[in-house]
């Protein structure tokens, strides 16, 4: 049977309350009596609840991560483990979990978050933004509860936020495709309303400016970014009077799309067609030929957010609006002229 405090404290000859303080790191109990209830709890093989530590401490020991979680995200979406891996390998060395919410639900149950704050289930949350972003900042903000947003914030709200530099890595990429002497480029977004596309599209247009050069033609956009859509974008871009000769697109599935579409019509993608798309997803190697990638160190912005959360629980002023560069160019056959 597993020892309980009670074990401790009448093998240390001590009060449990003064188990509690030892277990709680207060300064009030002497170096002899905290060495007396540690060799104890070695002893006994006494390992204490983290709940019920943090009860103590009026603290839970855990951060909250909400995101939009639904069936097939994982295949649509898997940046998002990207981000709850590196979140976590921060949290465990902090001493902390991760308390994994659901944005979808929380949203329609209005009372939750708090609930959430009022039972301190949560020390601080991180949220990675969504259409129900501006929600939980009010909430949030209202509640005291110190929070990080992934997803840059509008101008002039004061909240944390981190954010990769999409605008940095359309740019990157478009030197790229520069640098293998295509010159007729159009710009591919995922949706008409879609930030990240948007931040992307400007480095695009900032790099061809650089180079003396305008977009070939207005960008296209899809509707939701998926494989299927590149066909019948693909039949947009034939029409133009002059197809281009590499595209820039904002994301794998897409991208993956429109190389289908242009193989089908004898396109030899590199030679006549380059293509260059965002984020190493598994199957951007799958492709044929392989897609090259702007791989955006997602791993990375989630140890950030993690990290920015814990400089604020530990100084509830401090506030930070970072951007990140962790990128690097993936070139793969798809952009080889």
């Amino acid at each position: 049977m597993a020892a309980t405090i009670h074990d401790v404290a009448q093998l240390a000859g001590v009060a449990i309350s003064t188990v509690s303080k030892v277990m709680n790191d207060s300064p009030r109990i002497s170096e002899q009596t905290r060495a007396r209830v540690r060799e104890a709890m070695r002893q006994l093989d006494y390992h204490p609840s983290r709940h019920a530590r943090g009860l103590a401490r009026n603290r839970s020991d855990s951060i909250g991560v909400l995101m939009g979680l639904g069936r097939h995200h994982a295949f649509h979406n898997p940046y998002r483990f990207e981000i709850l891996s590196g979140i976590e390998q921060s949290c465990t060395q902090q001493q902390h979990s991760v308390t994994l919410l659901n944005t979808q639900w929380l949203a329609q149950d209005r009372k939750a978050v708090s609930q959430l704050v009022a039972e301190r289930k949560v020390d601080a949350v991180i949220l990675h933004a969504d259409e129900q972003a501006p929600f939980f900042i009010r909430q949030f903000t209202q509640l005291k509860l110190p929070f990080v947003v992934i997803g840059r914030g509008a101008p002039g709200e004061g909240h944390s936020w981190v954010d990769m530099d999409n605008r940095h890595a359309g740019l990157l990429a478009t030197r790229h495709l520069l640098a293998q002497g295509y010159r007729r480029l159009q710009f591919i977004g995922n949706h008409p309303a879609d930030g990240i596309s948007l931040q992307r599209e400007q480095g695009f247009t900032q790099a061809l400016a650089e180079a003396g050069l305008a977009p070939q033609t207005p960008a296209l956009f899809a509707q939701a970014g998926e494989v299927a859509e590149g066909a019948a974008l693909w039949q947009q871009i034939v029409q133009q009077p002059q197809r281009p000769d590499a595209l820039l697109v904002a994301g794998n599935p897409l991208a993956a799309g429109l190389l289908a579409a242009a193989r089908s019509q004898g396109i030899a993608i590199g030679p006549e067609l380059g293509l260059v798309s965002f984020d190493n997803y598994p199957y951007a190697q799958l492709t044929d030929p392989p897609l090259s990638v702007l791989d955006i160190d997602l791993f990375a912005l989630g140890q950030r957010a993690a990290h920015e959360v814990f400089l604020q629980l530990a100084n509830p002023g401090h506030r930070s609006q970072i951007m990140l560069l962790d990128m690097a160019l993936q070139a793969r056959a798809s952009s080889r002229r």
